[in-house]
């Protein structure tokens, strides 16, 4: 039978499944021992709202992606990815007008509040141009005096683009995360349909040869 899929954004994923869905494929890059799914990040997110909706939840994986590993949680192991990446594909700060615009909608107490934090990053990147310039190696080429200032220029209308001057401020990009199998219906493989509960027969038929003694 064919399928009628349709792109949308994370965000209006709850609009979404209660409307037509009535079931949702996942991908996934690896499944544990315990059942639980690791995917991309944004994975779990789904297969929660789906569970909330009661939408069941499947999820197309081959066997050699089965592991013997049990994993619980998105932080342990993981893929930490180019923060910048977001950043550079990331929203512009809001222009003046912008700002005029939704003062006059929330009020000027509400914008003063909300804009504080870009108010404070803006007064940072100020001060640390202002410290960098006159502290600048004169022994760097002219190449790489081109690069950083690209590179400067293609973040300096970003949000957050400073985040790297900013003290105290880390920030975490994780490509991946574990869907727990309590949210997971069945797991569709080559040999066939089967739930989460039997990842441990899947890794004991099929990884005979690689198995951990």
């Amino acid at each position: 039978p064919t399928l009628d899929i349709s792109y949308t954004l994370i965000n209006s994923v709850t609009y979404v499944m209660c409307k037509e869905v009535t079931k949702v494929l996942l991908g996934a890059a690896c499944i544990m021992s315990n059942g639980n799914v690791v995917s991309r990040a944004g994975t779990a997110t789904i297969a929660l709202v789906a569970k909330h909706f009661k939408l069941p939840v499947l999820v197309c994986c081959e066997t050699y992606k089965f592991s013997e590993r049990v994993q619980i949680d998105s932080i342990c192991s993981n893929e930490l990815g180019d923060f910048d990446a977001l950043i550079r594909n990331g929203k512009d700060k809001p222009s003046k007008a912008d700002r005029a615009q939704h003062a006059s909608l929330l009020g000027k107490d509400a914008y003063g509040q909300a804009s504080r934090l870009n108010l404070d990053l803006d007064e940072h990147h100020n001060n640390s141009s202002k410290y960098n310039d006159e502290d600048a190696n004169t022994n760097v080429t002219e190449d790489e005096n081109d690069s950083d200032e690209q590179d400067q220029n293609a973040f300096k209308h970003k949000l957050l683009g400073n985040w790297r001057n900013t003290p105290k401020l880390k920030m975490l990009h994780l490509k991946y995360d574990t869907t727990p199998s309590k949210l997971i219906q069945m797991v569709i493989t080559e040999l066939g349909v089967m739930p989460p509960s039997a990842a441990p027969v899947i890794i004991r038929e099929c990884h005979k040869d690689r198995q951990l003694s």
